[in-house]
């Protein structure tokens, strides 16, 4: 009862920094816009945590990819529809993308060249949402998209759109349509399908540096009652970062179209129009490039790292940068590495101590074979956002990155991770050998570096050689080479990018050196690309084409730096266990003292009371001295309990890494935990007493017994198991802005269980109840009572159900030994159970009723004397007779 999970060994700084950690893990295995939701067990091995051990009094600094949001792509249609919908319409005009047509039936032409105009006539941009202006306008917040942007909509698109009756249609349609889909109960679907009969299939905004998308991410822990509560995995604010940009020279948006459009003469762009069929067409008689150069964008003249970029994609300001998603085959092929070596890590602590013998990082300087082959070229660059640096390097300097600015002299980071090492050498087309490895070395590596990769590389093989056997081995390479297919044939040639010139006193100008992944001319710089290849499924690299009006080029880019976080204490959920444990820990206490009271009045009755009795006192007390909701709580609590999977975080042997144990409860707290469930059987019992009468007596006990044992029996035989659903649930509270994931649900409890524990003590109430009725009526001698009035003056006879009896003490208690002359003498231990306390003062039996809250009074001489009169037994002189 530590929390509202009933995961008794949840903590943030185990479980929860575990679970973080661990999603954000395999959700980069998960390919981009999948829907399929995985079902997995967190106490395999090949979830074993060899980063962290959990064992620090503080939570871990748990990192996370910084292009993850980016890279998962869930602009569906009718995500991105029903965010159009509900953002500002002042923001959607920063939605980066570079339109083609204004309406979805091509009657009016956006492109700022020719050239890219051609292309939006061939796929995948026909396909895309993001080509049409129309998209937006359909579903835009019309009041608030003209108050931002009224007159520079009207001077770019609207009025040359609307000189035609076309155009006049088109317009009012629009805006009807926009209306429309703003009403409350206006259906996303309807939309999408009209969007689809239009052949548009997706909507895929541009690569840019300067805004960052936000992301919400978070998993729910599911306890057994169905309540899932959400943790965080990932939480950032989209932000613009306008000041460290770097991708406004490519293409600066249609934000800043309109912008340099609504401006009064001071642009060469002002009062024109964005519509390539206008008299007024912005750029029929200059570039965007012109434009970005005059108001200082792109600095002029150009370096000759620009003059390059120019010369090889085309001119600034219609260069289109789009995200590659990775290969569903490349990410499978990771996981299987990964899986595998945390699996053989688990079980074998041998393999452990070699693995911490070269576990950390390997730095290197890339050398591919056209550098090598060239040792007098000089690098000044490999970020072609930016122009050339001005001082010469030997080695490749960093490539292009999300996180926009321009640094000189930063040399392209090679720093990687034992296990991407180990990845990278089990995927070569045949194993390495002692013989070969350092022609994998030679042809992979500067000579500067070369020594300490070959040693690495070395204990890399022995280690390879030690845990995984040849069929592991050709099940990687099998599935390396599926992913080295898909990269050769599904995508276009990823490739290394560098400014490059050789040395003086050499007169060749600065040229783009490419040098391509997975080369078929360089099979031993495989070795190189499958690094790179980790670095793009974990989300610390990706890749983008660059489309420019002449060519395209797809490459690699710098990493980029994990956000850090730590797992939040105060998303733990207490509120319902601080509860239910004061409302067990109140009728312990109250129950407690009851029987107290009880012990006491057994002893001022020298024992003179009904033993039988006692085996019934948490029925009898239970019911009344708290009645059904409360019992009703613990037994909850009991079925909670009994409905929850015990998984503990451990260390595995030999201390290296961290994994979930599945433990069994140990059968007393089981044979506990189902003895509590017997509170609900009580409720039921006494619920229906009404009905059973007579036969509560003999039927509860057995009723009881019953469900204690089967419950018992089902937790041992079949104890609760944890299930783990893994799977992106997206949507997009601004699109190309901010998004919001569910991306998985830990159960701990079961539901189903629940239900079935509710299920068993119905059924076996009824079952009981039933057996009691064939085998015939219950005995009124024990079950019931009959009673006299007695008033303040004397003794009469009389019948009838005694009103100071709770069902469950007028049907439960053993009344035989205690009637006499047709009356029920309850004895005064049975009485505090029952909710009557009775004391003997000055002559008079005092007696007061919880239950009505009255009391009541009897001349104690005068039924005294009646019961010596009539020869009763001595117990009968310490009770209380049932009056009406």
């Amino acid at each position: 009862m530590a929390n509202d999970f009933w995961w008794a060994s949840f903590n943030t700084t185990g479980a929860q920094s575990y679970l973080v950690n661990w999603f954000n893990t395999q959700l980069q295995f998960i390919p981009t816009n999948s829907t399929t939701t995985y079902t997995l067990a967190l106490d395999s091995p090949q979830h074993t945590d060899m980063m962290y051990l959990y064992n620090l009094t503080t939570p871990p600094s748990l990192s996370a990819s910084s292009l993850y949001v980016t890279e998962i792509q869930v602009n569906t249609l009718a995500n991105v529809i029903a965010s159009l919908r509900k953002m500002d319409g002042c923001a959607l005009p920063w939605i980066f993308t570079a339109y083609c047509y204004v309406d979805f039936d091509h009657t009016f032409e956006m492109a700022n060249s020719a050239a890219r105009q051609a292309k939006c006539q061939q796929q995948p941009l026909v396909a895309d949402g993001a080509s049409y202006l129309e998209s937006i306008l359909r579903n835009a917040d019309w009041p608030a998209l003209t108050t931002c942007w009224g007159a520079a909509l009207a001077s770019a698109i609207l009025n040359d759109v609307t000189m035609t009756t076309i155009g006049q249609t088109w317009l009012t349609q629009t805006q009807a349509a926009a209306a429309s889909n703003l009403q409350p109960m206006a259906q996303v679907e309807v939309e999408v399908v009209y969007w689809t009969r239009r052949g548009i299939v997706t909507f895929t905004p541009q690569w840019q540096n300067f805004k960052r998308v936000g992301i919400l991410e978070t998993f729910a822990i599911e306890n057994a009652l169905g309540v899932a509560y959400p943790l965080t995995l990932k939480r950032s604010n989209g932000t613009f970062q306008i000041d460290r940009e770097t991708s406004f020279k490519l293409y600066w948006g249609f934000a800043n179209d309109l912008f340099v459009v609504a401006t009064n003469g001071t642009t060469p762009l002002s009062g024109k129009s964005l519509v390539r069929a206008s008299p007024r067409f912005a750029f029929a008689n200059t570039t965007l490039q012109y434009v970005l150069v005059a108001n200082g964008t792109l600095p002029t003249p150009f370096g000759p790292g620009f003059s390059v970029v120019q010369s090889t994609l085309g001119p600034f300001g219609s260069i289109s940068v789009y995200r590659v998603a990775c290969p569903s085959a490349v990410r499978a092929w990771y996981a299987a590495v990964d899986t595998l070596l945390r699996t053989v890590l688990t079980t074998n602590v041998a393999l452990q101590s070699q693995f911490q013998a070269i576990a950390g990082q390997m730095y290197f300087i890339v050398g591919p074979a056209v550098m090598q082959a060239n040792p007098t070229l000089r690098y000044f660059g490999g970020n072609f956002l930016c122009d050339a640096q001005m001082t010469p390097e030997t080695s490749m300097l960093n490539f292009f990155s999300v996180q926009g600015s321009c640094m000189v002299g930063m040399g392209e980071q090679f720093t990687f991770s034992t296990k991407q090492i180990l990845a990278a050498y089990v995927a070569l087309p045949n194993t390495p050998n002692a013989t070969t490895l350092w022609d994998i070395v030679a042809a992979n590596s500067m000579p500067s570096t070369q020594p300490a990769l070959l040693k690495f590389l070395t204990l890399v093989e022995a280690f390879l050689v030690a845990a995984f056997s040849p069929t592991d081995i050709g099940n990687l390479q099998t599935l390396a080479q599926a992913a080295r297919t898909t990269l050769l044939t599904a995508l276009p040639p990823i490739e290394l990018i560098q400014y490059s010139q050789p040395a003086p006193p050499t007169a060749i100008p600065m040229s783009l050196l490419r040098a391509r992944l997975f080369n078929t001319s360089t099979p031993l710089f495989d070795f190189t690309s499958w690094c790179y290849l980790v670095d793009w499924v974990r989300g610390i690299r990706e890749v983008a084409t660059f489309d420019g009006d002449v060519t395209a080029i797809t490459a690699i880019s710098t990493p980029s730096t994990p956000t850090q976080a730590t797992a939040n204490p105060l998303e733990i959920p207490r509120n319902v266990a601080f509860y239910l444990r004061g409302v067990v820990l109140y009728v312990t206490v109250v129950l407690g003292g009851v029987a107290s009271f009880v012990s006491l009045y057994t002893i001022a009755s020298r024992g003179l009371v009904e033993g039988l009795n006692m085996f019934v006192f948490n029925r009898v007390a239970g019911q009344v001295w708290l009645g059904r909701p409360l019992l009703l709580l613990r037994a909850v609590t009991a079925i909670w309990l009994l409905s929850t999977a015990t998984l503990e975080l451990r260390q595995v042997d030999g201390g290296v890494a961290a994994r979930f144990v599945a433990t069994s409860t140990n059968l007393f707290t089981v044979w506990t935990a189902s003895g509590e469930l017997t509170w609900l059987v009580y409720v039921i019992n006494d619920t229906f007493s009404l009905f059973t009468q007579s036969y509560l007596a003999r039927y509860a006990f057995k009723s009881s017994l019953l469900v204690w044992t089967l419950s018992f029996l089902w937790n041992v035989w079949q104890p609760p198991r944890h299930a783990v659903s893994l799977g992106r649930s997206c949507t997009l509270d601004a699109v190309d802005f901010q998004t919001v994931c569910v991306s998985g649900v830990v159960q701990i409890g079961s539901a189903q269980r629940v239900v079935g524990l509710v299920v068993v003590t119905c059924v076996a109430c009824v079952a009981c109840f039933v057996f009691e009725v064939i085998r015939g009526p219950g005995n009124d001698g024990k079950s019931t009572a009959k009673v006299a009035s007695v008033g303040h003056q004397g003794v009469g006879d009389g019948g009838g159900a005694s009103a100071l009896l709770h069902g469950a003490a007028a049907f439960g208690f053993a009344k035989r030994a205690w009637m006499f002359e047709a009356l029920y003498y309850m004895d005064k231990a049975s009485g505090v159970m029952a909710g009557v306390l009775s004391l003997e003062w000055r002559g008079q039996l005092v007696f007061f009723d919880i239950k009505t809250w009255r009391a009541h009074r009897l001349d104690i001489a005068l039924y005294k004397s009646h019961l010596a009169d009539q020869g009763a037994p001595q117990r009968f002189h310490h009770t209380i007779p049932m009056i009406q």
